[in-house]
């Protein structure tokens, strides 16, 4: 890594000649500029206000993911396996979206901003859980026996295996949602 260094005062007066060197070892006239790669891999640090001052304690957290899950009740709006896989794939979109929209105007690199695997299980897991749909193993069973293998391979054939890992774990840690 290259640390670009720019003078800060062009004129330097006998007086600051006199300065004894900065804890640094720079003069006092030059300033540590890092670069792109460097500002990057700084750390960023949020403070507890800057996360406080964004919650709102009447609303439930990922509130629209759930409610979109609850829209597989409504016979009407899924009835086929794509468009219950195509609610599946909604439900994550929803999360990584309510994710930016908390972070947004708080001082934090985005490129740290994002969730691994295990992340997105647990959040499945909460939302499954707060979510009243009602037969969740039937919808389930319903996509992955009339879809085909290629969808399940696609983004939203991951969306229901997440979403399949999440139930299986609600049902075999059952000490999560009491």
């Amino acid at each position: 890594m290259m640390t670009q260094v720019v003078q800060v005062k062009d004129n330097i007066t006998a007086e600051d000649s006199k300065k004894p060197e900065s804890k640094n070892g720079l003069d006092d006239e030059w300033e540590i500029i890092p670069t792109e790669q460097e500002e990057k891999l700084r750390p960023s640090f949020v403070t507890l206000a800057d996360i406080q001052e964004k919650l709102d304690p009447n609303t439930i957290p990922y509130q629209k993911a759930i409610s979109r899950l609850d829209l597989l009740n409504a016979r009407a709006l899924a009835k086929t396996p794509i468009q219950k896989l195509n609610v599946f794939g909604e439900v994550t979109n929803i999360i990584k979206q309510e994710i930016s929209d908390f972070w947004n105007g708080v001082n934090v690199n985005q490129d740290k901003l994002s969730l691994d695997g295990d992340q997105i299980l647990m959040l499945h897991v909460y939302i499954a859980a707060r979510s009243g749909l009602q037969n969740m193993f039937a919808h389930l069973q319903f996509c992955q026996e009339f879809s085909t293998p290629y969808i399940k391979t696609t983004r939203v054939g991951y969306c229901l295996t997440t979403l399949e890992v999440a139930l299986k774990l609600l049902v075999d840690q059952r000490e999560l949602i009491d």
